[in-house]
Protein backbone atom coordinates (compact mmCIF):
# COMPACT_ATOMS: atom_id res chain seq x y z
CA UNK A 1 0.00 0.00 0.00
CA UNK A 2 1.90 3.18 -1.15
CA UNK A 3 -0.52 5.85 -0.68
CA UNK A 4 -0.11 7.96 2.29
CA UNK A 5 -3.14 8.08 4.83
CA UNK A 6 -4.29 11.60 6.15
CA UNK A 7 -7.00 11.02 8.75
CA UNK A 8 -8.94 14.71 9.96
CA UNK A 9 -11.79 14.07 12.71
CA UNK A 10 -13.45 16.40 14.83
CA UNK A 11 -17.18 17.46 15.71
CA UNK A 12 -18.93 19.50 13.26
CA UNK A 13 -17.56 22.88 12.84
CA UNK A 14 -14.62 22.29 14.36
CA UNK A 15 -12.39 22.66 10.97
CA UNK A 16 -11.72 19.89 8.90
CA UNK A 17 -13.18 20.50 5.74
CA UNK A 18 -11.38 23.59 5.86
CA UNK A 19 -8.02 22.12 6.02
CA UNK A 20 -8.89 19.00 3.94
CA UNK A 21 -9.29 22.35 0.88
CA UNK A 22 -6.12 23.73 2.12
CA UNK A 23 -4.40 20.31 1.41
CA UNK A 24 -5.87 19.29 -1.74
CA UNK A 25 -5.49 22.72 -3.31
CA UNK A 26 -1.40 22.73 -1.61
CA UNK A 27 -0.61 19.44 -2.94
CA UNK A 28 -2.42 19.87 -6.05
CA UNK A 29 -1.14 15.95 -6.93
CA UNK A 30 -2.92 12.52 -7.53
CA UNK A 31 -5.58 13.02 -3.81
CA UNK A 32 -8.10 10.79 -3.30
CA UNK A 33 -10.74 12.68 -0.99
CA UNK A 34 -13.96 10.82 0.99
CA UNK A 35 -15.82 12.73 3.76
CA UNK A 36 -18.01 11.48 5.69
CA UNK A 37 -20.89 13.77 5.21
CA UNK A 38 -21.14 12.97 1.51
CA UNK A 39 -21.63 9.30 2.26
CA UNK A 40 -23.67 9.62 4.86
CA UNK A 41 -26.12 11.91 2.54
CA UNK A 42 -25.38 10.64 -0.99
CA UNK A 43 -25.45 7.14 0.37
CA UNK A 44 -28.34 6.99 3.13
CA UNK A 45 -31.18 8.96 4.28
CA UNK A 46 -30.55 9.97 7.63
CA UNK A 47 -33.05 8.85 9.89
CA UNK A 48 -33.03 8.88 13.74
CA UNK A 49 -33.71 5.23 14.11
CA UNK A 50 -31.26 3.04 16.48
CA UNK A 51 -31.11 0.35 13.87
CA UNK A 52 -30.56 2.54 11.20
CA UNK A 53 -27.98 4.45 12.20
CA UNK A 54 -25.69 1.27 12.76
CA UNK A 55 -26.85 -0.05 9.57
CA UNK A 56 -25.86 3.34 8.02
CA UNK A 57 -22.52 3.31 10.14
CA UNK A 58 -21.69 0.06 8.86
CA UNK A 59 -21.77 0.82 4.90
CA UNK A 60 -20.13 4.15 5.21
CA UNK A 61 -17.50 2.00 6.97
CA UNK A 62 -17.54 -0.96 4.37
CA UNK A 63 -17.94 2.01 1.52
CA UNK A 64 -14.57 3.50 2.77
CA UNK A 65 -12.74 0.86 3.28
CA UNK A 66 -13.38 -0.17 -0.17
CA UNK A 67 -12.61 3.17 -1.82
CA UNK A 68 -9.29 3.03 0.11
CA UNK A 69 -8.78 -0.72 -1.05
CA UNK A 70 -9.07 0.66 -4.39
CA UNK A 71 -7.07 3.93 -4.44
CA UNK A 72 -3.87 2.71 -2.03
CA UNK A 73 -1.93 2.33 -5.27
CA UNK A 74 -3.81 4.92 -7.36
CA UNK A 75 -2.92 7.80 -5.33
CA UNK A 76 -0.30 9.52 -3.86
CA UNK A 77 -2.50 10.75 -0.83
CA UNK A 78 -6.19 9.65 0.98
CA UNK A 79 -7.53 12.32 2.56
CA UNK A 80 -10.57 10.75 4.99
CA UNK A 81 -12.78 13.31 6.76
CA UNK A 82 -15.27 13.12 8.98
CA UNK A 83 -16.76 13.15 12.69
CA UNK A 84 -15.71 9.31 13.08
CA UNK A 85 -16.99 8.88 16.20
CA UNK A 86 -14.78 6.47 17.96
CA UNK A 87 -16.68 3.52 19.52
CA UNK A 88 -18.66 3.15 15.66
CA UNK A 89 -15.33 3.10 13.68
CA UNK A 90 -13.32 1.41 15.60
CA UNK A 91 -13.12 -1.70 13.35
CA UNK A 92 -12.28 0.51 9.88
CA UNK A 93 -9.62 2.16 11.82
CA UNK A 94 -8.06 -0.95 12.82
CA UNK A 95 -8.22 -1.74 9.32
CA UNK A 96 -6.73 1.12 8.05
CA UNK A 97 -3.95 0.92 10.53
CA UNK A 98 -2.62 -2.62 9.37
CA UNK A 99 -2.52 -1.45 5.93
CA UNK A 100 -1.19 1.15 5.89
CA UNK A 101 2.26 1.86 6.61
CA UNK A 102 1.64 5.62 6.67
CA UNK A 103 -1.32 6.68 8.59
CA UNK A 104 -1.00 10.45 10.02
CA UNK A 105 -4.02 11.12 12.02
CA UNK A 106 -5.35 14.71 13.67
CA UNK A 107 -8.05 15.52 15.99
CA UNK A 108 -10.13 18.56 16.31
CA UNK A 109 -10.45 19.21 19.78
CA UNK A 110 -12.39 22.24 20.23
CA UNK A 111 -15.08 23.29 23.03
CA UNK A 112 -18.96 23.30 21.48
CA UNK A 113 -18.99 27.18 21.79
CA UNK A 114 -16.12 27.07 19.50
CA UNK A 115 -17.24 24.74 16.80
CA UNK A 116 -20.65 26.69 16.93
CA UNK A 117 -18.74 30.12 16.73
CA UNK A 118 -17.00 28.41 13.61
CA UNK A 119 -20.30 26.66 12.23
CA UNK A 120 -21.74 30.33 11.73
CA UNK A 121 -19.33 31.51 9.74
CA UNK A 122 -19.70 28.59 7.02
CA UNK A 123 -22.58 28.28 4.05
CA UNK A 124 -23.54 25.17 6.20
CA UNK A 125 -25.14 27.35 8.55
CA UNK A 126 -28.66 27.06 7.12
CA UNK A 127 -28.68 23.39 7.37
CA UNK A 128 -28.46 22.42 10.80
CA UNK A 129 -28.09 25.02 14.29
CA UNK A 130 -26.55 24.63 17.50
CA UNK A 131 -29.37 22.38 18.85
CA UNK A 132 -28.29 19.80 16.02
CA UNK A 133 -24.43 19.92 17.11
CA UNK A 134 -25.39 19.24 20.69
CA UNK A 135 -26.62 15.65 19.81
CA UNK A 136 -23.65 14.99 17.93
CA UNK A 137 -21.20 16.76 19.87
CA UNK A 138 -18.34 14.49 21.80
CA UNK A 139 -16.04 16.07 23.77
CA UNK A 140 -12.65 14.41 23.33
CA UNK A 141 -13.46 11.36 21.73
CA UNK A 142 -9.65 10.47 21.01
CA UNK A 143 -8.80 7.26 18.72
CA UNK A 144 -6.96 4.40 20.91
CA UNK A 145 -5.73 2.28 17.69
CA UNK A 146 -4.20 5.75 15.89
CA UNK A 147 -1.84 8.02 17.72
CA UNK A 148 -3.84 11.48 16.70
CA UNK A 149 -2.12 15.05 16.71
CA UNK A 150 -4.26 17.00 18.17
CA UNK A 151 -5.96 20.51 16.99
CA UNK A 152 -6.69 22.91 19.40
CA UNK A 153 -8.53 26.16 18.82
CA UNK A 154 -5.38 28.48 19.22
CA UNK A 155 -3.55 26.86 15.77
CA UNK A 156 -4.65 28.82 12.87
CA UNK A 157 -5.37 27.39 9.68
CA UNK A 158 -2.28 28.22 8.48
CA UNK A 159 -0.11 26.62 11.35
CA UNK A 160 -2.17 23.65 11.39
CA UNK A 161 -1.81 22.43 7.36
CA UNK A 162 2.41 23.48 7.96
CA UNK A 163 2.69 20.66 10.14
CA UNK A 164 0.55 18.28 8.22
CA UNK A 165 3.00 19.19 5.16
CA UNK A 166 5.72 18.50 7.30
CA UNK A 167 4.16 15.52 9.20
CA UNK A 168 3.69 13.81 5.49
CA UNK A 169 7.10 15.16 4.02
CA UNK A 170 5.57 17.61 2.00
CA UNK A 171 6.82 21.50 1.65
CA UNK A 172 4.84 24.58 0.75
Amino acid sequence: MSAKVIILRGNSGSGKSTISNALREILDKNILYIEQDMLKIYLTKIKNDENFMAKRNSLIQGSILTLIDWGCNEFDYIIIDGIFKSNHYTNMFNIIKEKFSYVYAYYFDLSFEETVKRHQTRAKSKEFDADDMSEWFREKDYLTQIKEKIITKEQSKEEIVAMILADIGESI
